[in-house]
């Protein structure tokens, strides 16, 4: 017959030279406190509560992976329009108005141009030329252009490069007008060009312009 004593504690000694096998199972509803350092290895479900800081090394020989999201090389955008196609036209029965529409805005980008240039041919050195960058749609709400007065023409030609800075939003479209005084444009090509670059404002969350 075996006599049943009180309880007594058991001290395990688990050397690294003689480990111990030990099955800890550590639930949700009664974890296991660990305090101090641990080594755990293999596959493990974590659940990190709190705010615990977290370091990452980036020492000079191994530095961290980093993409400039914002940089204007990434998407660069450059587009020309002519006159000859049915969306670019000159209006009036004189024909001193000419349009010039560009392709909308993807969805998730926003345009930043930098700069227009173009060329445009007249029937006489014009009084003066107005020239207006803005867009279409949508119909209402803030509206933004600029507008800049190219040389005039000479042997009815009108040459000109001019820095902006301009944006425009998912789905605008932007519509450049040129204006004529004193002449008006003859039956050739005219074009114009907006150069800048895209921002992805799917990989880096584009705030709405301030107006």
């Amino acid at each position: 017959m075996w006599a049943v004593g009180a309880d007594e504690t058991v001290k395990v000694v688990n050397t690294p030279a003689n480990p111990v096998p030990v099955t800890v199972t550590n639930t949700l509803a009664n974890p296991v406190p660990v305090t101090g350092s641990t080594t755990v290895s293999g596959t493990v479900n974590a659940v990190i509560q709190g705010t615990p800081e977290v370091t990452v090394g980036n020492p000079i020989g191994a530095p961290a992976l980093t993409s400039s999201v914002d940089d204007p090389g990434r998407v660069p955008y450059q587009s020309t329009q002519a006159r000859i196609t049915p969306t670019n036209f000159c209006a009036d029965t004189d024909k001193t108005v000419c349009f010039m529409q560009f392709p909308a805005v993807p969805a998730g980008h926003r345009l930043v141009v930098q700069n227009i240039s173009g060329s445009m041919t007249l029937s006489a050195a014009a009084k003066s030329i107005r020239f207006t960058v803005g867009f279409s749609v949508p119909a209402t709400g803030p509206r933004a252009t600029v507008s800049f007065l190219p040389p005039s023409a000479v042997d009815g030609q009108s040459m000109f490069t001019q820095p902006v800075l301009l944006f425009f939003d998912a789905g605008q479209i932007p519509v450049a007008s040129i204006f004529v005084n004193g002449a008006s444009f003859d039956d050739t090509q005219h074009s114009v060009t907006l150069t800048g670059y895209m921002l992805d404002c799917t990989v880096n969350l584009c705030a709405p312009i301030a107006n």
